[in-house]
């Protein structure tokens, strides 16, 4: 009875690994899909993904890469589903959230996110870009010591990128440490930084709490000079004004502490353009009229700001 047995499942398995395996005509499709992915047709590649699939709906190849193809099509949900249906069905652990965990920062899934970014470093702890990424889903988290420790645990481990530098600093800063917002921010523009305009903020905030206030001038007109740059370039986001806005105010506020009140009242009018109806600008433009002893104009800055 127990060579009978033994027999019957050892003949089993192979019978069963090929019910599992996909139809050659399912690999074909996916083998026509992993060219066109590779010639980033993604659309195209898709539509093979899709065929294969529903010849052999048992493909976690298929579905993963079915999943990065919505992905990089800008279908996070959808690349979500195929990514879950990919590891349900075998697919390794480590490609599914590498991509899954961009998929749900793009569909503002935070806490997913982090969650995969979690997984991802427990499955490879020495990969820099991983700590990198959950350094980021931290700040979005409010997480802002921890994700001080992801970032420099990013550096530590090889990170090249000027983007760990500024991530560094937006969590420095938000933690209240000024002095290493500036640092890191400096580094993260020394390193090319994509996001210039606001690491030469930071840079200038820095500098200003630290009553630098000749280097916070030009760090400040550095970070509109960008700001102005992004905007003729079109390469704004949904923060491009209000940060070239906050420029306007903090270098204004600059000018005053050097008694340089002509130069804070054209910085005010610089924000003025931008926000015609801003009270509170206003009346910092009143503050600066009395302090340069422009009386007549103070009083008629403080009356629009009392009518606003």
């Amino acid at each position: 009875m127990t060579v009978v047995a033994l027999t019957v499942f050892v003949f089993a398995i192979p019978g069963e690994a090929e019910a599992q395996r996909p139809k050659k005509k399912a690999r074909n499709r996916v083998k026509q899909a992993d060219k066109l992915y590779n010639q980033r047709r993604y659309q195209e590649a898709l539509q093979k993904y899709a065929e294969a699939i529903r010849i052999s709906p048992l493909y976690p190849k298929a579905h993963f890469f079915k999943g990065y193809s919505h992905y990089r099509l800008g279908q996070y949900p959808d690349a979500i589903e195929e990514l879950n249906l990919a590891r349900s069905q075998g697919y390794p652990e480590l490609d599914v959230v590498s991509v899954r965990m961009e998929a749900y920062l793009q569909n503002k899934n935070y806490q997913e996110a982090l969650e995969d970014a979690d997984r991802a470093i427990r499955l490879s702890p020495g990969t820099a870009y991983y700590h990198t990424f959950l350094g980021r889903m931290k700040i979005l988290a409010n997480d802002y010591g921890g994700a001080v420790d992801a970032l420099g645990r990013a550096i530590e481990l090889g990170e090249r990128s000027a983007e760990v530098h500024y991530f560094l600093a937006v969590a420095h800063g938000a933690n209240g440490d000024y002095l290493e917002q500036g640092k890191s921010a400096e580094e993260a523009i020394r390193k090319g930084t994509a996001a210039a305009g606001n690491a030469w903020y930071l840079v200038a905030d820095s500098q200003a709490r630290s009553k630098r206030y000749e280097d916070a001038v030009q760090s400040y007109k550095n970070a509109i000079n960008a700001y102005r740059r992004d905007i003729e370039t079109n390469r704004v986001t949904s923060d491009t004004e209000q940060n070239l806005y906050q420029s306007y105010i903090g270098l204004a506020d600059v000018y005053r502490n050097l008694n340089r009140f002509d130069d804070a009242i054209e910085t005010a009018k610089g924000g003025l353009s931008l926000r015609p109806n801003d009270g509170n600008l206003h009346i910092s433009l009143a503050w600066y009229y009395s302090l340069d002893g422009e009386m007549a104009s103070a009083i008629a800055a403080g009356l629009t700001a009392t009518e606003l």
